[in-house]
């Protein structure tokens, strides 16, 4: 259950940049089908363009914001884990244990915290952009986003998130459950066929 809301909780902010961003590949993997959709290099868009766009998206703020928000849930995680392996082993920490532990780790988390910065996201995503939209895209798009609608869809997400995470987790361990309950039932009839026979 734990690693189900952890997996809704990630796309849920996945889907809070969707209306923002290009999903991007990963970098180990070439970029998908980039000759389909490359922009020629006269008609790309500008940095400084895409720059503006993401002004008032207001996108290193969300990017920010998102960065903030994964650090505390692998916190969470993290002294969950430690609780969970305490709890195992019955090995019982000292008050003073337990705090070289949060320092350790709360060291740990500034480090990673700071292993990808909103700049660094900003920079990967103008690159994308620019293969993806031209003048004329990023144009009509500043446009969009500077008006009161594109202002309001923007200032209403994350809203519109705080209400849809409910229903996604939900409809995620509803499903879930009905799937682990479905294995547990073909498991245990396909051990019983696998049975060798008494002799």
């Amino acid at each position: 259950m734990k690693r189900n809301y952890q997996l809704t909780v990630a796309l849920g902010l996945a889907s809070m940049l969707c209306p923002r961003i290009v999903a991007q590949a990963p970098t180990s993997a070439p970029p998908a089908d980039t000759q389909s959709s490359t922009i020629a290099p006269e008609d790309q868009a500008t940095r400084v363009q895409i720059g503006n766009l993401f002004e008032v998206m207001h996108l290193r703020q969300q990017f920010e914001s998102t960065l903030d928000t994964m650090t505390a849930l692998a916190r969470q995680q993290m002294d969950a884990q430690l609780k969970e392996i305490s709890e195992k082993t019955g090995a019982q920490l000292t008050p003073e244990q337990q705090e070289a532990v949060r320092k350790v780790t709360g060291r740990f988390m500034e480090k990673a915290t700071h292993a990808v910065t909103a700049d660094d996201m900003i920079d990967d995503m103008t690159a994308i952009y620019q293969r993806h939209f031209t003048r004329a895209d990023i144009a009509a798009a500043i446009d969009f986003y500077s008006s009161p609608a594109g202002q309001h869809l923007l200032a209403e997400q994350p809203a519109i998130m705080r209400e849809y995470m409910p229903v996604v987790m939900k409809r995620v361990n509803d499903r879930m459950q009905s799937l682990l309950d479905e294995m547990k039932s073909d498991m245990a009839e396909a051990l019983q066929e696998a049975k060798p026979a008494r002799k």
